[in-house]
């Protein structure tokens, strides 16, 4: 009776050791295979690189590489137990990897969308501080340049007010034909190419030659079109606005 007593006892003490003892051997047996497997990888990727520049190397001077090399039927002497060796295929000759043909082609790709980027961005700037000006222009009032407050149009002719609202038209006319010819409407991107003002049946008209195509009928662009030049609203369409 005592002896089983102390076989259970001893048993008990010696349990928990041995479990650990197998849970260490187990995690030594795991890293070791790990790190095996690594050491594996390695050399796979190392040998098909060795391999490609070989085949390279054999591609570009096939006279020295077939001197340098002998053929494998050298090496392994015909044995009964190699003629029950299966010839293995060869792999393609890769010249170059594939992710260099993509690397440049993104590449290109992201160098034009920049220089795109950046001329659009210079054609929208040149356009809100050309359309500013000219708003600026239609909103300004027009006043004689020698105005008297306390004359009264009663004591003229309607012919002399007349002529004077003409000459103030003219003053007007002559004063957007300035901003006409600025260097904003000679870039050669501009939408408005040979803007000026001409006369027709139905008087002095303002006339454009714009390069885009309107979706809209013309009064309704040109009411948006107005509204969104003579506001602060064009800074959240810019890229960089200053």
């Amino acid at each position: 009776m005592k002896t089983a007593v102390g076989e259970c006892l001893a048993s008990d003490r010696t349990g928990p050791d041995s479990q650990t003892k197998a849970t260490t051997v187990k995690k030594k047996r795991l890293r070791r295979q790990k790190l095996e497997l690594e050491f594996l990888r390695r050399e796979a990727t190392r040998m098909e690189v060795e391999l490609l520049r070989l085949q390279e190397l054999k591609i570009k001077c096939p006279q020295e590489f077939s001197n340098c090399f002998e053929p494998c039927s050298c090496i392994l002497p015909v044995t009964n137990a190699t003629k029950t060796f299966r010839p293995i295929k060869p792999r393609k000759n890769q010249k170059h990897f594939v992710w260099k043909d993509i690397a440049e082609r993104q590449f290109k790709e992201r160098w034009r969308a920049q220089n795109e980027n950046r001329t659009l961005r210079d054609c929208l700037v040149r356009e809100y501080e050309l359309g500013r000006h000219m708003h600026e222009l239609l909103l300004r009032p027009q006043f004689p340049q020698h105005y008297n407050k306390n004359y009264s149009l009663s004591s003229r002719d309607k012919d002399n007010v007349f002529k004077e609202h003409v000459r103030q038209a003219e003053n007007a006319l002559l004063g957007v034909d300035k901003v006409l010819q600025e260097r904003v409407f000679d870039a050669s991107r501009s939408p408005y190419i040979g803007t000026s003002f001409d006369k027709d049946a139905n008087g002095d008209v303002f006339v454009t030659q714009s390069n885009m195509i309107l979706p809209f009928e013309l009064t309704i662009v040109s009411k948006a079109f107005w509204s969104v030049l003579g506001s602060e609203m064009i800074k959240e369409h810019c890229y960089d606005h200053h």
